[in-house]
């Protein structure tokens, strides 16, 4: 029973140490829309960005599907308008923005880094929309999906007070 115990806390440092800051946290989010709109988007918290995107922000790589349709050459970009609101948006190569998210004012992203992302949730926007074919606004809701490691770590934890109880009983 011990060496089973080392092996699943061995097995649960080594996952651990394989998430370093070193390693790149891959974000995802789930988001639906009251009309029935459906989707998911993803990206590296350490990417590097490749440049200027479809809106003058800073444009940085990310997965996305949209209403079970992967979206080629997606980006996720964050950016200031002329206004002085600060943005995030989802768009494919054709520049459509399938997913919007709004903020009136400065004081949500300290730069334009795409980690800033990381934990939002839709109250900290004044406004959101998934552009449908229609380009109407929706209600939407946003869900950040836990990391896989995070959740591996937290099951073999549970693992490993089930065997410490089994011991102790």
């Amino acid at each position: 029973m011990k060496a089973r115990m080392k092996a699943v806390l061995a097995a649960g440092l080594l996952m651990a140490l394989g998430t370093t800051a070193a390693n790149a946290a891959l974000i995802t989010y789930t988001f639906t829309a009251e009309g029935g709109d459906f989707g998911e988007f993803s990206y590296y918290d350490d990417a590097v960005s490749f440049g200027i995107g479809n809106y003058g922000g800073t444009g940085y790589d990310a997965s996305f599907s949209f209403n079970g349709a992967d979206i080629a050459s997606a980006m996720i970009e964050i950016f200031t308008n002329f206004s002085g609101n600060q943005f995030i948006v989802v768009s494919g190569a054709d520049g459509f923005p399938y997913f919007e998210l709004g903020h009136v004012g400065l004081d949500l992203f300290a730069s334009d880094a795409v980690s800033e992302m990381n934990n939002r949730t839709l109250a900290d926007f004044d406004f959101s929309e998934a552009n449908i074919t229609s380009n109407q606004n929706a209600v939407l809701t946003l869900t950040q999906v836990p990391e896989p490691t995070s959740l591996a770590l937290l099951g073999l934890g549970l693992v490993g007070m089930g065997l410490r109880r089994r011991k102790v009983a």
